[in-house]
């Protein structure tokens, strides 16, 4: 072991003790390879995007997507997405920050997209939502405690297809659709109203569906699509499913008719009322394939995906925010024609979220966005580090990557102020089980900032991704204060 040239016998002052801590707080908030900047007014919205190359594995023939969607990977991608979304560490915790105020008995509504079941029979191949997605969610809300009988999945105006209906894990889920499909019609009282511009065609009001009237929450689940005529349908738009006569909106959404206008979206009054923005605990958008094409398309290779499906699950709290991040990404894959963004604009002006587009020319993701806190987890790579300093011991875990040819990891350290080796050896420390996801240290150097990471490797030892670096601080003074909880 080297010599440790911070003495563990050496006494700091309280004023020292204090600022080396405070330096530890704001390393811990800081990530890898960014400088430490003043924090903004107010948080940037977060959207997540959890990627894997195994979630599907359709070879765009004849075959029905559907039946090629890996059940377990796409479990993960939703844990990983909403711990990452709300910074809690396991997937009751990420559910019971997400809707804290749960009480036994009330419900949640789930709006799925079927734009094109036209029958519970629905056997073709166009994009229409897969029910992978939604076990996943439901997985998370039993964990709080939710009644599998009080879990609605609906779009009052399209039939619910038996395909995806027998596809659901939990029997006691309840499932309506238009007329063809358990239907909870729509309220007699609960209304939306429209606030047309001066001088336009009014919009009669449109009554709300049961399903959303009579819920507590709401998860929104659109796709990510271009649309003929609306040039993108993503979350705002996923809601002509939640009301009775989205037809007549029609002249105030499609950019090419008389009636629309770049000062108005119908689609804003929707989310404005207290039945749909106020009840969203959390927009997921499903692009495992999406739509490049248009609304009625079958899922077609993404050239922005390596000519693959994209494979992705998105994540927010803010849905300006997500919408923003899902249009540029349909913008890249296959243009989006002028005027498609309006709503966002204009969703932004009325306080319902950021609107953003990708910076031109950004080389890296992390460049993409400035206003948006934009992350993205390639769940065959993604690994997070955390970790406890307690009585003498660092105790780290960390979650297992996707990858197939996982072989183990390697703990890898660095200490400044001269401090020395752990008792557990040189860096890297090698862990060659890949199922261990926990590891301890002990013999740290006292009041020598540690910079700890994982590193998992594959059977060829190759790495195949790197955690967060973690800051860690010995100290025989307040052994318990959490010094080492980063990411």
């Amino acid at each position: 072991m080297g010599a440790r040239a911070c003495s563990k016998k050496k006494t700091v002052s309280r004023r020292e003790f204090l600022r080396l801590s405070a330096v530890l707080a704001g390393l811990a908030a800081m990530k890898p390879g960014r400088s430490l900047v003043a924090a903004p007014t107010l948080p940037r919205p977060r959207v997540v995007h959890t990627y894997c190359e195994r979630a599907v594995d359709w070879d765009f023939g004849t075959t029905w997507w559907g039946d090629h969607v890996d059940q377990l990977v796409v479990n993960e991608m939703v844990d990983r997405g909403v711990m990452e979304l709300t910074g809690r560490k396991t997937r009751s915790a990420a559910w019971k920050a997400l809707i804290p105020n749960y009480v036994s008995g009330q419900r949640v509504a789930i709006k799925a997209n079927f734009n094109n079941a036209r029958s519970v029979d629905d056997s073709d191949n166009f994009i229409d939502a897969a029910i992978e997605p939604v076990n996943a969610v439901i997985l998370g809300l039993k964990e709080l405690g939710i009644a599998e009988s009080d879990i609605w999945v609906y779009d009052a105006v399209r039939s619910i297809p038996a395909r995806f209906a027998a596809g659901c894990d939990y029997p006691g889920i309840q499932f309506s659709g238009d007329s063809t499909s358990n239907p909870q019609g729509f309220s007699a009282t609960e209304i939306v109203s429209f606030d047309t511009p001066s001088g336009s065609e009014p919009l009669a009001d449109q009554r709300i569906s049961n399903v959303l009237v009579n819920a507590d929450y709401l998860i929104n689940m659109p796709l990510m699509k271009k649309h003929c005529c609306a040039w993108v349908t993503l979350s705002f738009k996923n809601h002509f499913g939640s009301i009775q006569n989205c037809v007549a909106l029609h002249g105030y959404t499609f950019p090419d008719l008389d009636d629309y206008t770049s000062a108005y979206s119908a689609l804003v009054d929707i989310y404005k009322n207290p039945h749909f923005g106020p009840k969203t605990v959390l927009t997921i958008g499903d692009g495992l394939y999406g739509s490049r094409g248009d609304q009625g398309s079958v899922p077609e290779p993404w050239t922005t995906f390596s000519n693959e499906s994209p494979r992705s699950l998105f994540f927010s709290q803010d849905p300006v925010a997500i919408d923003s991040v899902m249009y540029d990404f349909l913008e890249e894959e296959a243009g989006v024609q002028n005027h498609g963004d309006d709503y966002l604009a204009l969703a932004a002006n009325a306080g319902l979220g950021v609107f953003e587009h990708r910076a031109p020319g950004a080389s890296s993701r992390e460049e993409w966005y400035s206003q948006i806190d934009y992350r993205y987890l390639d769940m065959d790579q993604y690994v997070k580090l955390r970790g406890l300093w307690r009585d003498g011991i660092a105790y780290l875990s960390w979650n297992k990557p996707l990858h197939l040819d996982l072989a183990g990891y390697r703990i890898l350290y660095s200490c400044q102020d001269g401090g020395g080796d752990v008792d557990q050896g040189t860096s890297p420390i090698d862990v060659t089980n890949p199922d261990q996801l926990d590891y301890q240290l002990t013999g740290l150097t006292d009041y020598c900032l540690y910079q700890v990471g994982i590193e998992p490797y594959d059977g060829d030892g190759d790495a195949i991704g790197e955690s967060n670096r973690m800051p860690l601080m010995a100290s025989d003074i307040v052994y318990h204060l959490p010094l080492a909880t980063a990411g």
